[in-house]
């Protein structure tokens, strides 16, 4: 798998209507992901589609000479619930995938229930790539800030803690956009 590097957009979406937008047009996958206490994770991804078959897979990330490496291997459906067992941290999001040109930005939704509290865009470039893809005019105009790739707090072993995410959601929201959105 080549190194990439991960830029990562906050977006904003109080009413639903960017959820509702972007799932009506593009491929949705609902995912349940949970974290176990050596950094790896284990994840259910099932796309919304007619008999498609859930797919399970362990993931393990580590930061080695300032290069995140990513692992990530399917497992068989008895594995991903002997290890779900173990973990103490865990998520649910819908993710969107949509292609702008030759780029693939994933839009995540996260959920607490049926509701949204926190939108989280990604988008993979080669590690020679050293500024962030521009979004898609419709993501873009919900954009509450860049994070960088060596920004801290906006993983989403960090934002399956729902007050965390609220929090950061908030002060994105009271600072200027112009600020806040500068990086894009």
């Amino acid at each position: 798998m080549p190194i990439e590097t991960e830029w990562k957009y906050v977006l904003d979406d109080p009413d639903g209507s960017l959820e509702a937008a972007v799932t009506a047009a593009h491929p949705v996958f609902d995912i349940e992901q949970a974290y176990l206490d050596d950094g790896a994770r284990v994840r259910r991804v099932q796309k919304r589609a007619p008999d498609a078959p859930p797919r399970f897979v362990y993931t393990h990330k580590r930061k080695i000479a300032g290069v995140t490496v990513e692992i990530e291997c399917k497992i068989d459906p008895r594995d991903y619930t002997l290890l779900r067992g173990a973990c103490r941290r865990s998520l649910r999001k819908i993710r969107v995938v949509m292609v702008d040109g030759d780029q693939p930005f994933e839009i995540d939704f996260f959920k607490l229930g049926d509701r949204t509290y926190f939108v989280l865009a990604e988008a993979e470039v080669a590690e020679t790539v050293d500024r962030a893809p521009p979004l898609p005019p419709l993501l873009a105009a919900r954009l509450l800030h860049t994070v960088a790739p060596d920004e801290r707090g906006y993983s989403s072993r960090d934002l399956c803690d729902v007050t965390t995410a609220r929090s950061i959601l908030d002060e994105l929201r009271a600072a200027p956009r112009s600020l806040s959105a500068a990086t894009a």
